[in-house]
């Protein structure tokens, strides 16, 4: 059937480099970005991460940031000596043409290869789950960017997990581990709720992460978030993710969406990081930590400071790293990297 299909990528090209050996470079260079995890003193979790929050925004606006949350993964599984067997992957359908909660049987794919969906879950997910607002919606994930813009760190993690890019930049043939993607439509706290204890009751109880992807906040003219009183687009977006960032410690799926309604965030992913929040709670989590705060500007703007990045005579990046810089400084987006613990 044409439904078990694998999704090509539909943001390669656009979001990230749809080759892969520049896929590689640019993710790496995330990592040693001077927003990026390197260069950061936080202490690697002394348990396993239950879940984590990242952005998915373009891998140049928001890679730096979403590669604290997988450098914590990376230290962890060293530390253990296991990766995840089994990654659920919640993002929005920013498009709104899936179902309340959509799920698909097809294995997701990118420049880097292929991670295989568990058909084997996605049944049990339908067979459990009542009523109109989860179904097995194609039309959710197939012009859907969010979860495709996460996996490729996934992808990677796995990858140097199990040492197969340690010198040469090409992947090969190993065990990646399967996923379950699930795109969601709409925001409410019943649906978040809902599917926090769904997963609860079908998702193993060891060597399973669940990743939820949300951008803070968007701000200026073109998210029809324009500041007030003069205040400056950027300013907006630093006090808009701290506000998030503040109500997250909470830890309570109620609290974030009674506070993103209440105070109109333009938070994008809401009811996927509420039912993270909800579904780590169930699974005995009792603490969120904060591993990087930042903006589309700055991280942008912070590519031109990268310390191994090549350069001409003058200093300036060359090409393609110096495409990395572009960005609408009127227009900021506010991410976020958590680990749930």
């Amino acid at each position: 059937m044409a439904e078990h299909l694998p999704r090509p990528p539909v943001a390669a090209g656009r979001f990230y480099p749809d080759d892969a050996e520049w896929l590689l470079l640019q993710i790496q260079a995330c990592y040693t970005h001077p927003l990026g995890p390197y260069g950061s003193k936080a202490p690697a979790p002394d348990r396993p991460p239950l879940a984590l929050i990242v952005p998915h925004g373009a891998l140049g606006h928001a890679g730096p940031v979403t590669a604290h949350a997988f450098a914590c993964l990376k230290h962890w599984s060293r530390q253990a000596g296991v990766f995840p067997g089994l990654v659920v992957v919640l993002g929005p359908d920013h498009l709104g043409l899936g179902a309340p909660v959509s799920a698909t049987r097809r294995d997701y794919v990118t420049p880097l290869g292929r991670l295989p969906t568990s058909l084997a879950l996605v049944g049990r997910l339908c067979a459990e789950g009542s009523g109109n607002w989860l179904a097995v919606a194609e039309t959710g994930h197939d012009r859907e960017h969010a979860i495709e813009n996460v996996i490729i760190f996934l992808q990677h993690q796995a990858a140097v997990f199990a040492g197969a890019w340690k010198n040469r930049l090409h992947s090969c043939n190993l065990a990646m581990p399967e996923l379950l993607p699930l795109t969601i439509r709409v925001q409410d706290l019943e649906t978040a709720q809902c599917l926090a204890a769904l997963l609860d009751l079908i998702l193993p109880r060891d060597r399973v992460l669940l990743i939820a992807t949300g951008d803070l906040c968007h701000c200026g003219n073109l998210y029809g978030n324009a500041p007030v009183s003069g205040e400056a687009p950027k300013a907006l977006c630093r006090r808009s993710a701290e506000r998030v960032r503040e109500v997250l410690f909470a830890f309570d799926a109620e609290s974030l969406l009674a506070a993103c309604h209440r105070e109109a965030w333009s938070l994008c992913g809401l009811t996927g990081i509420a039912a993270a929040l909800h579904w780590a709670r169930l699974r005995g989590g009792s603490e969120i930590r904060a591993l990087s705060l930042a903006d589309s500007v700055a991280v942008a703007q912070a590519w031109n400071d990268h310390p191994s990045l090549p350069r001409d005579a003058s200093g300036a990046l060359l090409y393609p790293w110096n495409l990395l810089t572009g960005v609408d400084s009127n227009n900021p987006v506010g991410f976020g990297s958590f680990v749930l613990l």
